[in-house]
C-alpha cells in the first residue's frame, strides 16, 4: 500500500495469493499530477518493483476495472493518469493466481496520492 506518496516510485508489494477478488482505492488530494500502475507477478520470490521487469525479476501491469463504470477498463500500461483533479476511486483487479500486486507512481508532479489494496473471498455453501 502506498500511503501519502509524494514522489515517484514503487509502494509496498502486497501478497495477494490468498484471495480471490482484490480492488484498490487512489484517493489523491492537493490537486495531483501522477500515473499509478499497478504492477503484478507470479513469482514465489517477491519481485524488486523498483526495477525493470525482466526474466529474473518478472511483473507486468495489470487492467483495472472501475467500479462505477465497468464498461471503460483502464489498461494496465498506461495506468490511471491524474491531471490535476482529485479522485477517490475504486478498481477491481483481475488477479487469477497472482501472487504479488505493486502500486507504481511515474510522472508525479504536485499532491498527495494514497492507495489501499484489499482482498477477499466468495463464500459458497
Amino acid at each position: 500500500m502506498l500511503s501519502s506518496v509524494t514522489a515517484n516510485g514503487s509502494g509496498s508489494a502486497v501478497d495477494i495469493s490468498g484471495y480471490k477478488n482484490v480492488s484498490v482505492q487512489v484517493t489523491t488530494s492537493g490537486s495531483a499530477a501522477a500515473t499509478i500502475k499497478f504492477a503484478i507477478s507470479l513469482s514465489e520470490t517477491k519481485p524488486n518493483f523498483a526495477a525493470a521487469s525482466s526474466a529474473s525479476n518478472a511483473y507486468d501491469y495489470v487492467d483495472l476495472t472501475p467500479l462505477n463504470n465497468q464498461a471503460s477498463p483502464i489498461v494496465g500500461g498506461t495506468g490511471i493518469v491524474i491531471t490535476g483533479t482529485d479522485i477517490t476511486k475504486v478498481y477491481q483487479v483481475d488477479t487469477n493466481f497472482v501472487k504479488w500486486i505493486c502500486p507504481i507512481v511515474s510522472g508525479y508532479s504536485a499532491g498527495t496520492i494514497r492507495v489501499e489494496i484489499n482482498g477477499a473471498n466468495d463464500s459458497y455453501n
